[in-house]
């Protein structure tokens, strides 16, 4: 026989009911927030730190004009992962430190909203290389505002290794060898006075070699200046192609094929010049 519920159980019941109900009410006009439930506990200190960095440093990257990042030893996975985003940069070597001239969103108004969030992709990338200094030309509330990051700068290690989605490049590379044409998919980088280039295929077409260049961002005069240096290097048989989505109207330039989501075998051929 169970006993009779006494007057302080029978008022802590209520107080409960009226507890909970009283906090959902608080919600009630606010469909799309809730409380923050942590199921795991309360994550440390450090980690929370880590993420805020991220966030703040992403913020800072979607609001730059320009970004200048200088990069040391074991930095040329970061670099060849910079230039396969798509990113417009410039990559040069200074004594023993490669420097990347980056173009910031605020520079694109016409994609200044994709480019930020490519950009701010690579962030979390920061924290592989032990050293790096990172300047950026930012404009909030109307001012511009130059900042200076460099280690130690704390991130999200489980940030550090991000799988991005397969490449137009990629996606090129593997139509092209389905078709049985020889394609390099590393080709070495390339020395251009003190600029350094990095194709991204080099195909064999009837018996010659073709540099194949993938831009997920262009603009004309980034395009020129790119097949400008190309020559200058000594090679000719050079295709960039660009995404009409983000660089409008650039395929009209001689030497550049233009692509939606995902490079055409054909459309390449003919900015070689060559039929099918």
């Amino acid at each position: 026989m169970t006993s009779p519920l006494t007057l302080f159980d029978k008022l802590w019941i209520r107080h409960e009911i009226v507890q909970r109900d009283g906090e959902s009410l608080l919600w009630v006009d606010l469909a799309m927030e809730r409380p923050v439930v942590l199921p795991e506990g309360r994550p440390a200190e450090i980690e929370l730190a880590a993420f805020a960095n991220l966030e703040r440093l992403q913020r800072c990257v979607r609001r730059a004009h320009d970004l200048q990042l200088r990069l040391w030893d074991g930095a040329d996975a970061l670099i060849r992962t910079i230039a396969r985003r798509g990113l417009i940069a410039q990559i040069r070597r200074d004594g023993d430190a490669t420097v990347l001239d980056i173009t910031g969103p605020l520079a694109l108004p016409h994609a200044a909203i994709v480019y930020g969030r490519a950009l701010a992709a690579v962030v979390p990338l920061l924290a592989e290389p032990p050293r790096f200094e990172l300047d950026l030309l930012c404009r909030f509330g109307g001012l511009d505002v130059a900042l200076e990051v460099a280690p130690p700068l704390w991130l999200p290690a489980a940030a550090a290794a991000p799988h991005p989605p397969t490449s137009p490049a990629q996606r090129l590379a593997d139509d092209l060898a389905m078709l049985g044409h020889a394609v390099d998919r590393e080709p070495p980088p390339i020395a251009a006075g003190d600029r350094v280039l990095l194709p991204d295929l080099v195909v064999d077409r009837r018996g010659a070699r073709w540099l194949v260049e993938v831009l997920g961002f262009a603009t004309r005069e980034s395009i020129a200046d790119k097949l400008a240096r190309y020559r200058a290097a000594g090679f000719t048989r050079v295709v960039l192609c660009a995404d009409l989505a983000t660089a409008p109207g650039c395929d009209l330039e001689p030497g550049v094929c233009g692509f939606l989501r995902c490079v055409e075998v054909d459309e390449l051929f003919a900015a070689m010049g060559e039929p099918p």
